[in-house]
């Protein structure tokens, strides 16, 4: 889950209480930066600067993309709540 710190490292009890409750599988690091290069331009580069993705909602969005093929009938939610211009 992009966006919520080091998991771990930083107290954020909903994701342990999501792991224990099976809402969640399992919270894992993501290599957040090695993403955003891969996919700022493939987002972005066709948006004007006031509608572009930020960070964090960049991550999300390759993320749900790359896990989709390998989950069958489901249905990934992400929320693309922050922009670029944050940075």
């Amino acid at each position: 889950m992009p966006g919520t710190g080091g998991f771990g490292n930083n107290p954020f009890p909903f994701l342990q209480s999501a792991v224990a409750e099976g809402i969640l599988d399992d919270v894992c690091p993501v290599d957040d930066a090695a993403i955003l290069h891969a996919c700022a331009e493939r987002y972005n580069a066709e948006l004007p600067p006031e509608q572009q993705l930020g960070h964090t909602s960049l991550v999300a969005r390759f993320i749900a993309e790359a896990l989709a093929p390998f989950e069958a009938g489901r249905t990934f939610v992400t929320l693309a709540y922050d922009r670029a211009d944050r940075y």
